[in-house]
């Protein structure tokens, strides 16, 4: 079982990657068609990498203590494990074997349960959606809004279920991270990370991180929308009539 959570946790890094790398060069400055202030800038490029690298590293993190938890000893096979493995397990969860000295023991329940699989499934659909997205879309998708050489308006594959299936693909995938991080057996919870005063700041920067990066996102969408049937007209109206979805199918 641990075998098959290292191998899960391994996918979930690279399903990050995947889905909030973008899979086209950046448009031509003339090609960009909305101004962006100071403080935007900040949010599409500093934060949304800070979380694409950041979840990478904690499933990587994850997926390392999760190989190594059958050994008891981190510290025999890999210090530097041991001491990020120290920085945020409690006091009250490192005992010392009397038999070696120096050595470190942990004794954390890894042991993954229905959430994670939850989670991770939820992850691989989103990764998927996200995918199909770049497929359908090819020289199209750009992670800033733009209208291109001879651009066209893709009406087909997901987006003639949703008119933003890549934003509810981000959405998901989100989702799916903070499931599989907080479930039973994740080390990030099992070890009490959040529980000490460093773990709760990184957990509230994440979250200030979060909301600023998809509302920033989110208030985007009407922006596009403009832009796209200005340039489209009677086109992107007969497309908007047809899908009148925007994230979710007979939600919203």
């Amino acid at each position: 079982m641990f075998i098959l959570k290292t191998i899960c946790l391994v996918l979930a890094a690279g399903c990050v990657h995947l889905a909030w790398t973008s899979p086209n060069a950046r448009p031509a400055i003339n090609e960009l068609r909305l101004a962006k202030r100071r403080h935007e800038k900040i949010l599409t490029k500093g934060m949304q990498q800070a979380l694409h690298w950041s979840f990478v590293f904690i499933f990587i993190l994850e997926a390392v203590v999760t190989m190594l938890s059958h050994q008891d000893k981190y510290i025999a096979v890999s210090p530097s494990i041991h001491y990020i493995s120290s920085i945020f397990t409690p006091k009250t969860q490192v005992s010392h074997d009397s038999s070696e000295e120096g050595v470190g023991t942990t004794h954390l329940d890894l042991q993954p349960g229905l959430q994670f699989f939850l989670g991770i499934t939820i992850m691989f659909l989103a990764t998927f959606l996200r995918y199909r997205c770049y497929q359908t879309l090819g020289r199209h998708f750009t992670f800033e809004a733009a209208i291109l050489k001879d651009h066209q308006l893709i009406t087909s594959g997901p987006y003639s279920v949703i008119r933003h299936p890549g934003f509810s693909a981000s959405l998901l995938l989100s989702l799916g991270i903070f499931i599989v991080l907080s479930s039973n057996g994740s080390w990030t919870r099992e070890s009490e990370a959040l529980r000490t005063s460093f773990g709760q700041l990184i957990a509230i920067g994440y979250g200030v991180v979060w909301v600023a990066v998809f509302g920033s996102l989110g208030a985007r969408l009407p922006k596009e929308e403009r832009m796209l049937k200005k340039e489209f007209g009677k086109q992107w109206v007969d497309w908007k009539n047809r899908v009148p979805w925007k994230l979710v199918p007979g939600v919203y």
